[in-house]
């Protein structure tokens, strides 16, 4: 056994072994750890580190979780101290899998690894732990990895997904002359199609947003071993830059290994004088925490000593505008033409040679979807489809989708903006019904692999906002306490819709349109000052936009009122985590709604002839909801599940005698679900 591994055990033990003697003298059992006050965070040109203060937390401390806590962390101390001696190695998801009977979370586990690290002060992998995989390199380099060599150069637009472990990857440059890190996966697809290392000999590389430690790890091997510039690419906001700032400084949360992997990344984009005469349509108004970080962001010294980062924060703050880098028309317009224009030539020319045509799409099969605390969404492996395939109907399906391609290539083309409803009339002699169209938009969309919004359409309005808020659309501004019982109908496109909240403490989802209504005319937010809020029924990506976007902007509880059935329970997950089926944009507005109602315990005493017998179909949806892992490892929506079956009831919101009451006192008492699934 390695001396590395010798004192880590031998630590951890005598950590256990303090505990075990404090709880057998009946005192408060501690450990020491590495403080991340920010009197102990050292911020230099170099980067962002902690340094050598520690702080002590205790078992029976003031704060009323911090036993629960401490005994999270022991519990990773021992799982650790069992992989260390094993000499094993797993990812921090598969070790979250083993113990989440523990944890409410993926991220509640990061938390609580973080402090081992801090605990025990060593790198994650010296403990047997490895990030789970996020993020892809592609480009002018070869990786070897044991006996197998991959040459980036000829990989598809997914690229290369990086290990959590990079301890067994080699790399060498194949003539790069630069290192391009791209923020979004989406662009990182793109420019891997439209092979950019042909023109700028590039490594390609993408965190997917804020990178892990093996992403930073690998820019920072392909800097210093092949001696070249990293240049960082970034949408137009604060976030944007706060993402790059992780890769040149650092992060602290991370402990010291926080600074291990930093770059001397340059900013090439997304700046001011690149956005500035962009299309209106594309920009987005400031949310109250974009606001913030920009704050944050100017009182930062590697910001404020810097001219040129300190003059775009300003701009970006004077301006209070961001835009995201699929609206830059180079980037977005140009290429899905390019794409589309590349489908319909394949397909003419399979037709011309006597072949069967086809088109490839992001796969929704079981094995390609993804689950986890963040929400559902979609994996990277593709399917083929046959125009000629085995299914009778698929011939019809087929000319249907390259029907949509086409007209979604003159919207495009022309700069126009649709409404799906719109779409389906436009095209009606071709689909049997809305849903028709809407099934095959879908399979476009997974095609593509774009938001719906890049292609000119949007959903039709199916939603509406009531209650503490301000809209603001152009010059109009609509108060929408002032409304009558409809509420306010949400737009299908929300890119130009500014939020105001106007005092609420709450933002209250309902499912039905009729109870909704009913609330206005009852007023509730005079009783509960709430944003109420309408999808009426399984919601669109407008509505979970709004929602979303409450949350986080105001900084505001989500809670959710459905009917006591499974389909109710279905309708909550949509907004907590997506939906596949919208393909990757439908996990891109999830929100961490409450559980507010119904539950067995506010219907269990109702008028036995407002119960209604469930079906067939009903029985099934409680044996999927059972069988999902958001459902099975959280005890009380189980329960409740569970429960549902057992009974084979359900009951309507409309049953409940005065909703407004019932409401009220719910949310007044606390009685609700939170994301940990305790009873408040």
């Amino acid at each position: 056994m390695s001396t590395d591994r010798q004192i880590i055990l031998e630590k951890i033990e005598s950590i256990i072994l303090d505990i075990s003697r404090s709880l057998s003298e009946n005192k408060s059992p501690k450990y020491t750890l590495i403080s991340k006050s920010r009197s102990n965070v050292r911020q230099d040109a170099t980067g962002i580190q902690l340094g050598t203060a520690t702080t002590e937390v205790e078992m029976f401390g003031r704060q009323g979780a911090s036993t629960l806590k401490f005994s999270k962390v022991v519990q990773i101390l021992s799982f650790v101290y069992k992989l260390v001696l094993e000499n094993s190695n797993v990812t921090q998801r598969d070790a979250y899998y083993t113990l989440s009977g523990s944890f409410n979370s993926q991220n509640d586990f990061n938390r609580c690894f973080e402090d081992v690290l801090r605990i025990l002060d060593v790198p994650r992998r010296a403990l047997g732990l490895s990030a789970a995989p996020k993020g892809s390199i592609a480009g002018a380099v070869k990786i070897t990895q044991g006996t197998e060599e991959i040459d980036c150069l000829l990989l598809g637009k997914s690229g290369y997904e990086l290990p959590g472990d990079l301890s067994n990857i080699k790399l060498d440059s194949l003539g790069a002359r630069y290192v391009l890190v791209v923020e979004k996966d989406a662009v990182f697809k793109t420019l891997c199609e439209k092979v950019i290392w042909n023109e700028v000999p590039c490594i390609l590389i993408t965190g997917r947003g804020y990178p892990g430690l093996a992403v930073r790890e690998v820019v920072s091997r392909c800097e210093s071993d092949f001696n070249l510039p990293v240049l960082g690419l970034f949408d137009y906001n604060p976030h944007g830059l706060q993402i790059l700032l992780t890769y040149r400084f650092g992060s602290a949360r991370m402990g010291r290994e926080g600074i291990q992997y930093t770059s001397n990344i340059q900013w090439l984009g997304l700046h001011w004088f690149d956005v500035k005469d962009a299309n209106a349509k594309h920009f987005k108004k400031f949310g109250k925490k974009d606001m913030q970080v920009c704050d944050s962001l100017l009182s930062q010294p590697f910001v404020n000593q810097r001219r040129r980062y300190y003059e775009e924060v300003a701009q970006m703050k004077r301006h209070e505008v961001k835009l995201e880098l699929e609206s830059v028309d180079d980037i977005k317009e140009q290429i899905i033409l390019e794409k589309i224009e590349s489908i319909i030539l394949d397909i003419s020319r399979s037709l011309s040679e006597n072949k069967s045509p086809k088109y490839t799409l992001i796969s929704k099969s079981r094995s390609n979807v993804r689950q986890d605390a963040t929400g559902i969404q979609l994996g990277t492996a593709t399917t083929e489809v046959e125009m000629f395939g085995r299914q009778g109907a698929s011939t019809l399906k087929f000319s249907k989708v390259v029907q949509i391609l086409s007209f979604v290539y003159k919207l495009v083309l022309e700069n126009s903006n649709v409404t799906q409803r719109d779409a389906y009339y436009t095209l009606s002699g071709s689909f049997n019904s809305q849903n028709d169209f809407n099934r095959c938009f879908e399979d476009v969309l997974r095609i593509l692999d774009v938001p719906r919004r890049a292609l000119g359409l949007s959903a039709a309005p199916k939603g509406s906002i009531a209650g503490a808020v301000k809209i603001t659309q152009g010059t109009e501004e609509i108060d929408c306490l002032l409304l009558g019982k409809s509420g306010y109908e949400l737009p299908g496109d929300l890119s130009n819709i500014k939020l105001d909240s106007l005092g609420a403490r709450y933002v209250l989802v309902v499912e039905k349109d009729a109870v909704f209504k009913t609330l206005c005319e009852k007023v509730i937010w005079n009783e509960v000052p709430c944003i109420l809020i309408t999808g009426r029924g399984y919601p669109g990506l407008a509505v979970r936009e709004v929602v979303s976007r409450c949350e986080s902007d105001f900084n505001l509880p989500v809670l959710g009122l459905f009917d006591y059935n499974p389909h109710g329970l279905q309708i909550l997950l949509t907004y907590r985590f997506g939906s596949a089926r919208m393909g990757r944009e439908g996990i891109q507005y999830t929100s961490n709604i409450q559980w507010l109602g119904l539950h067995w315990f506010d219907v269990k005493d109702a008028n036995a002839k407002h119960f209604k017998k469930f079906g067939k179909k009903d029985m099934q949806v409680c044996d999927s909801l059972l069988s999902q892992p958001f459902v099975n490892q959280r005890r009380r929506y189980y329960e409740e599940v569970a429960q549902m079956k057992r009974h084979e009831v359900k009951l309507e919101l409309e049953s409940v005698d005065d909703i407004k009451e019932f409401v009220v006192r719910k949310i007044l008492k606390k009685k609700f679900f939170d994301d940990r699934f305790h009873e408040s």
